[in-house]
């Protein structure tokens, strides 16, 4: 009787501690998929859950969005995992750094869980709280689960963008979701919720970090490394279901098991959906090529990653009645993305071993077979600003690297020729080598050629991190072991406080950074165009000249001012003691230009691009940390214009400007400004009614246009070789190598030659009457993948260029220079631009 009365209070308060435990729709007060969650409600919730089940859920703050919303992630597996939890994330990074087996027998597998990285793909965040609920509520079922894995759930990867969606969703929507699609609530406005407060694509930010949440993310996932890691996305309102295995291209570094197992897990998914008759698509269109999405990264870091797209989108809203008459609603959405969800982890559960062992043996097999190249070194003689910068993203990725301490001769691969070739290695190189526990992320991130096994592709098809930076380097076909010691321990002295004047020496972004904090301060800065001398010292075009006498008057405290900005921005500068130089001209020759300051109009809008007006934003806010006036799309009908002396027009279609509005901005430009065009702005100009435009190339003629006898054969087409043939004209991305000007300022500190991303197949006719700083001549393709028709055109075309108009100037990006930001020339390129 005792013995039945103990079991009785054990099952009484057993209920009653599961009663405490909300579900969703009991905490928020509404059922999931009744409405879009707030991220702070959402916040709340993953609290109330761990608050109530601490031997299950343990919640961690792990970073903060620029908009100060906290990112969180939670650990939720079985009460005796939870209490050896470090102990178990000490021995998976043990597997990451030693290929060992040795304790692979009791551990969990570790399942990371990514959900609304896109923030208007809003069911993401509402299905994380309900596979959270399952998890930690689900009695039996979940507790095998949890017994065989540790679940890490990120309910919002983005919050800025979700919150933006969210926020505007509810003040738009009627009481009733309107289901017709030419409703407003499926309409977003621009710029739209998809990305962070930036207005970056945070799925093509984890292998750059160039974004706080992305930095912030990474440095959590690098701690636990992850066996299986799903990101969960949205996509067109009229698509299935898509899930593992990925489309074509594959990576060559993917390896054979990876590949099996999203097999595996698409069959497992495909057996979920089946039971309850819904649609889906595997093998198709998101493939796993391009090593910066939430699939791909993780791949390169050993786990199986994967994208997971439900239907909907910011299109679906509520609900929104489909083609087919039906109605796809935000809970058949959620529900999809908990399915599939569940269903992975259950994988994961019934296969943890095996999932541990090939985990092990994919860091192990990763060092014994580098593959053709054992070592990448860096050469002592690139600018040491811009290494130091390179080497950031290695930190980022807990990539290994250090001195060469050898002179050798060896077989490799130079970046500069793109020639195979004898590497002369130095001792003072620095050396990446392969044999590393990040070996394959390595291989990938700085790889000479990337394999593509399909031109059909989602992305760009070439990145090497040595090409980006402008850096002298090569891959040599030996292992060199590191020196562990300090790069640069090297300090320079500070200089004369009463110096005639001061150089500052091109030091990459540093250089533009330095720059925009003086003239916020408001001193003079002057810019040589020419190469000169001092004693002690040689001094290149693109230095920056700093002349006491023209700024200890102006500027209260110039010298503490000059040397606060010297340590914030990280640059050498060096004393002057006379304006006689002893080569070159002196200083005051008109080789040294005075910089004006620059009072920019940055346009946003409908007409730009969110991404290319997000990329100028951030370059300006926490790049350079100087203040752009962000104008409206009505900018041009106002009467500010004359308030500044620099516009910039981002990337984008432009649909929405006037004959009369280019006519007022070429009136402007010759009274006296600077107009930056990129991309797509150019591409609205017209040449027959406007000197602001260019003249484009031949692109995109057909090979009949070209013959006067008519051919039956060049109609014949196949329908299914459609999107194949359309390639010919195409490019995502690919890196060309640009012939410069290095005379001209908009190509200081880029060299000789400049190899910068293609992504558009715009062409365009070199100018007649102006500086044509960088441009394509034959054979210019470095890497990647290019049609063949659009290589034609590309020969003889214009890549960044500038002209007078007036009393003004108009200088012209074809390529969008600062494509995520990652493309460390090109933001040199448009630093130029902006500030010389």
């Amino acid at each position: 009787m005792k013995k039945l009365f103990t079991l009785f209070v054990f099952a009484f308060f057993s209920v009653l501690s599961f009663s405490q435990t909300k579900s969703p729709s009991e905490f928020l007060g509404y059922e999931l998929g009744e409405q879009f969650t707030y991220h702070h409600r959402v916040v709340d919730y993953f609290s109330h859950i761990a608050e109530e089940n601490p031997e299950k859920i343990k919640l961690i703050e792990y970073g903060r969005t620029y908009e100060n919303r906290p990112l969180l992630y939670a650990i939720i597996t079985s009460e005796d995992n939870l209490k050896n939890i470090e102990k178990i994330k000490t021995r998976n990074i043990e597997r990451v750094n030693t290929g060992s087996t040795s304790a692979n027998n009791s551990d969990p597998a570790i399942v990371w869980l990514s959900y609304n990285v896109h923030g208007n793909e809003a069911n993401s965040t509402e299905a994380s709280m309900k596979t959270a609920y399952k998890l930690v509520t689900g009695g039996p079922e979940s507790t095998e689960l949890l017994d065989n894995t540790v679940v890490i759930i990120d309910p919002c990867l983005n919050p800025d963008g979700r919150d933006r969606y969210v926020h505007w969703y509810k003040q738009v929507a009627n009481n009733k979701p309107d289901v017709d699609p030419i409703g407003r609530e499926h309409h977003e406005p621009w710029p739209g919720g998809r990305q962070n407060h930036y207005l970056f694509d945070l799925n093509r930010d984890w292998a750059w970090v160039t974004q706080i949440e992305s930095k912030q993310r990474l440095k959590v996932y690098n701690e636990w490394m992850p066996q299986i890691h799903v990101d969960f996305h949205e996509q067109s309102h009229t698509s299935p279901y898509y899930f593992a295995p990925a489309a074509e291209p594959f990576h060559e570094l993917i390896s054979d098991w990876q590949r099996e197992f999203q097999i595996q897990i698409g069959k497992n998914n495909a057996t979920s959906f089946d039971e309850k008759g819904w649609l889906y698509f595997t093998k198709e269109r998101f493939d796993l090529l391009y090593p910066s999405y939430g699939d791909t990264y993780p791949m390169f870091s050993g786990s199986i990653g994967m994208t997971y797209e439900q239907a909907g989108h910011s299109f679906a809203g509520l609900g929104i009645k489909l083609p087919g008459g039906d109605t796809l609603t935000l809970k058949d959405r959620l529900e999809h993305h908990f399915t599939s969800g569940i269903s992975t982890i259950r994988t994961a559960a019934e296969n943890r071993q095996d999932l541990l062992n090939n985990f092990s043996e994919y860091f192990n097999s990763s060092r014994k077979n580098p593959g053709k190249y054992r070592s990448f070194v860096i050469s002592k003689d690139n600018n040491p600003k811009k290494v130091e910068d390179m080497l950031k993203i290695l930190d980022a990725h807990n990539i290994i690297y250090g001195k060469a301490g050898i002179n050798k001769s060896f077989k490799g691969y130079d970046y500069s020729t793109i020639n195979e070739q004898t590497i002369e290695v130095n001792e003072d190189d620095i050396v990446v080598p392969v044999d590393q526990p990040k070996s394959v992320l390595t291989r990938v991130l700085l790889e000479p050629k990337t394999k593509l096994a399909d031109s059909i592709t989602y992305d760009i098809t070439s990145w090497s991190l040595f090409h980006a930076y402008g850096l002298q380097a090569s891959a040599v076909t030996s292992s060199i072991s590191i020196k562990n010691e300090k790069l640069n321990d090297e300090s320079q002295l500070l200089p004369d406080e009463n110096a005639y004047s001061y150089a500052i020496p091109f030091q990459g972004l540093r250089s533009h950074r330095f720059l925009a904090q003086c003239l916020t301060q408001n001193i003079k800065v002057h810019l040589a165009t020419e190469p000169f001398s001092t004693n002690e010292n040689k001094f290149k075009r693109g230095t920056l000249i700093i002349t006491g006498s023209l700024n200890r008057s102006t500027v209260v405290d110039f010298y503490n001012k000059l040397m606060d900005i010297t340590k914030e921005t990280d640059v050498d500068i060096y004393s002057i003691s006379s304006g006689f130089a002893s080569s070159g001209p002196d200083f005051g020759s008109a080789s040294y230009r005075l910089i004006e300051k620059p009072e920019i109009a940055l346009l946003s809008g409908k007409d730009t691009s969110p991404l290319s007006f997000g990329e100028n934003w951030y370059y300006f806010e926490q790049l350079v940390s100087y203040q752009p006036h962000v104008v409206r799309p009505n900018y041009f009908d106002e009467d500010y214009m004359n308030e500044v002396n620099t516009i910039i027009l981002p990337h984008g279609r432009y649909s929405g400007i006037s004959e009369e509005k280019i006519k007022k901005l070429e009136d402007w430009v010759r009274s006296g400004g600077k107009l930056i065009l990129i991309g797509g702005s150019i591409d609205k100009l017209n040449p027959e009614k406007t000197e602001l435009a260019l003249e484009k190339t031949n692109s995109g003629k057909k090979e009949e246009e070209n013959t006067e006898t008519y051919n039956y054969k060049t109609r014949v087409r196949s329908y299914g070789r459609s999107e194949r043939n359309a390639l010919k004209n195409y490019t995502a991305g690919a890196i060309l190598d640009y012939s410069l000007d290095d005379t001209h300022p908009l190509a200081f500190g880029l060299g000789s030659s400049y190899r910068g991303l293609k992504t558009n197949n715009n062409t365009y006719k070199l100018l007649k009457n102006g500086w044509n700083v960088g441009y394509l001549e034959n054979n210019s393709v470095v890497d990647g993948f290019v049609g063949v028709n659009l290589k034609q055109d590309l020969e003889g075309s214009l890549g960044f260029a500038t002209k007078n108009l007036g009393e003004g100037k108009v200088i012209y990006l074809i390529d969008n220079p600062l494509l995520r930001c990652f493309w460390y020339e090109g933001l040199i390129l448009y630093g130029n631009a902006v500030f010389y």
